[in-house]
């Protein structure tokens, strides 16, 4: 009779890893930026690496991960790329100021947090100049105000946006002399006549 004896050896399965698509792509913050996956079977520990290293990006760029199972009974991994884009800046104006023919006033507005300044302007320079964030009524009328945010590195170009203002007619002083025996006297606006008196029979 004749036998024999042997060790079986029982390997890993071979699980499956999907890396979620939408955490691919990503906007930049200043956060590191996690990707996520998932595995069949379900629920398995899978270890990321970014650039070959543990610690998740934040930076804009192309970054490769690779995903690997830590399972004792399975075995798989998953590889791609995380691309973090640049962050997309808003500007949102504050209150507009009131502002007069000859006047002036301060226009202030809130814009995204790259290394640039909201620079303004006026696209109307016939009813309004501006110089910095000081505005000059120049006629009576509607002015528009445009703000614009440059980018940078790490934050795309802003989307303009504009604020319009009414420039008011302001008011006006006035004293006016007829002949030795008559005077004109008043404080008006630019539409409304002063008062006469005359003496004298």
């Amino acid at each position: 009779m004749i036998t024999a004896s042997g060790t079986l050896v029982i390997g890993k399965g071979t699980a499956t890893v999907t890396l979620a698509a939408a955490t691919l792509k990503q906007s930049y913050d200043g956060v590191a930026k996690l990707v996520t996956a998932t595995t069949v079977p379900s629920n398995l520990t899978v270890t990321f690496t970014y650039n070959g290293s543990s610690v998740a990006p934040n930076a804009v760029g192309s970054h490769p991960v690779v995903i690997t199972v830590s399972d004792v009974n399975y075995q798989g991994t998953a590889s791609g790329i995380l691309v973090i884009g640049k962050g997309v800046q808003t500007i949102t104006f504050g209150v507009a100021p009131s502002v007069v023919v000859g006047g002036s006033g301060t226009v202030s507005a809130t814009g995204g947090a790259s290394t640039s300044a909201v620079i303004f302007s006026s696209t109307t320079p016939t009813i309004c100049t501006v110089s910095g964030s000081t505005v000059t009524g120049v006629l009576a009328g509607s002015c528009i105000i445009a703000a614009n945010q440059a980018g940078d590195a790490n934050y795309t170009v802003a989307t303009s946006v504009t604020q319009a203002l009414t420039i008011g007619t302001g008011v006006q002083k006035t004293t006016l002399a007829s002949g030795a025996n008559s005077k004109l006297t008043g404080t008006a606006n630019l539409k409304q006549a002063g008062t006469l008196r005359k003496k004298g029979p």
